[in-house]
């Protein structure tokens, strides 16, 4: 089932869309400037993760529908 989205739920899921965005890049820069393959593969899997969300997150703005 699934329920139209309020202005004030948009609102909020654009916050987080942003903060996702900035913890890819972060996570993606903290990746590139590792040395260690453990420690760059770790910090991928968090952007990776992050990223995972912001397309979430992207899907559910764009449609302004959330499932629920």
């Amino acid at each position: 089932m699934s329920q139209q989205l309020s202005q004030k739920d948009l609102l909020y899921l654009t916050d987080h869309l942003d903060i996702e965005k900035q913890q890819v890049q972060m996570f993606t820069e903290s990746a590139n400037q590792c040395s260690d393959p453990q420690c760059k593969r770790m910090f991928q899997d968090i952007a990776n993760m992050h990223q995972r969300h912001f397309d979430t997150l992207s899907k559910h703005i764009s449609s302004g529908r959330m499932m629920s």
